[in-house]
């Protein structure tokens, strides 16, 4: 193998390893992106529940179980 063959080996290795890294660091920021939409609809989501929550009676007599359990 001559000089000029291994370089140009290199080269190409080298080429595709920073590709490689730029299509990693993408994926990345993608799914960061994903991530923050996802808390923030899980916020949203636990306020929802808690209002539901505090809006429903504390007890209604269906909600009680008959004598007989």
């Amino acid at each position: 193998m001559t000089d000029n063959t291994r370089i140009e080996e290199l080269e190409t290795r080298l080429a595709f390893q920073d590709k490689s890294l730029q299509e990693l660091g993408d994926s990345l920021y993608r799914q960061e992106l994903q991530i923050e939409r996802l808390e923030a609809a899980v916020r949203v989501l636990t306020e929802r529940i808690a209002d539901l929550a505090e809006a429903m009676p504390e007890s209604t007599p269906d909600d009680q179980k008959p004598p007989h359990y």
